[in-house]
């Protein structure tokens, strides 16, 4: 059986071995680490914690992609905010029950709803939107 390649099949993919290399070649001579930074093809956004609480205490949040390694630790994190709901979306079930335990553990005061669905059902997505009214939206599905 043939590998699949998705340059080959037409599949549109992004090649993060090209931007490692070059980051790496940009830091061979001085440093032979290659930072996270390097990798991001844009400034970091820097915010502090009391910027985020700012914008988060009180306000209903939806994270898509919650129950990822990223996702997952940003809900823990913004749950320590304060907002009025936090709404997690993402398909994994088992992940997602695990993480509700965890988080209703922390914060029982938390208003917590989780929603299964697939980010690419742009039906699905509409309707936990607007029936989550979420004032902010923290996208952490990796495409």
């Amino acid at each position: 059986m043939k590998p699949f390649c998705a340059a080959g099949a037409g599949v549109p993919f992004k090649d993060s071995a090209r931007r490692v290399g070059a980051a790496a070649r940009r830091h061979e001579s001085s440093n032979p680490r290659v930072s996270p930074d390097d990798l991001l093809g844009r400034e970091p956004v820097v915010s502090t914690p009391p910027e985020i609480a700012a914008a988060v205490a009180g306000e209903c949040v939806l994270v898509t992609g919650g129950c990822g390694s990223i996702g997952s630790e940003l809900c823990r994190q913004l749950a320590a905010f304060g907002p009025r709901r936090l709404v997690i979306f993402d398909q994994a079930e088992s992940e997602m029950f695990m993480l509700a335990m965890d988080l209703r553990k922390r914060f029982p005061n938390l208003d917590l709803v989780t929603e299964i669905g697939d980010v690419f059902r742009a039906s699905r997505v509409r309707h936990v939107f607007n029936a989550a009214r979420g004032e902010r939206s923290v996208p952490c599905r990796g495409l």
